[in-house]
C-alpha cells in the first residue's frame, strides 16, 4: 500500500471540498495550518490519533471537544472521515500535503533567506 498516494488523495479531496464550497478554501487552509502545527508541536496529540487502542469514537469526540468551536464544520467532519476510514496514522502527511497543494494552487512559494547581517522587518 502506497501511503504517500493515499495521503495525497485525502489532501486533494479536502482541497476540492474547499474549492467547491463558497468562501471556505482559506478558512480550511487556516484550520489545516493550525492543526498541522498542533500535530508537530504536541507529539502526544499525534500519538493519540495513531494509537490503535483508542477507539474511533473517542478520537472523534476529542476532535469535536478540542476543535469544534475553533475549526470550520467541514474540517471537523473531514478529520472524522479520516478517523472512520482508519487513516489516522497518515494524518500528519495528509495535512502536510493539503498545505502544500493549497500553496501551489495559490502560487505561494517558500523561500529561505540567508544574510551576512541581520535584516529588519522593512
Amino acid at each position: 500500500m502506497n501511503t504517500g498516494l493515499i495521503s495525497v488523495r485525502y489532501a486533494k479531496a479536502l482541497m476540492q471540498i474547499g474549492l467547491e464550497t463558497k468562501n471556505v478554501s482559506e478558512i480550511l487552509y487556516q484550520n489545516g495550518t493550525n492543526f498541522y502545527e498542533i500535530l508537530n508541536e504536541a507529539p502526544d496529540v499525534e500519538d493519540f490519533f495513531k494509537n490503535p487502542i483508542v477507539k474511533a469514537k473517542q478520537k472523534k469526540e476529542f476532535v469535536k471537544e478540542a476543535f469544534g468551536n475553533k475549526f470550520h464544520e467541514i474540517m471537523v467532519n473531514f478529520i472524522g472521515v479520516v478517523i472512520d476510514n482508519k487513516r489516522e496514522r497518515l494524518i500528519n502527511d495528509i495535512f502536510r500535503n493539503f498545505l502544500d497543494i493549497h500553496r501551489k494552487q495559490q502560487g505561494i512559494k517558500s523561500v529561505k533567506v540567508l544574510t551576512a547581517i541581520s535584516i529588519d522587518d522593512k
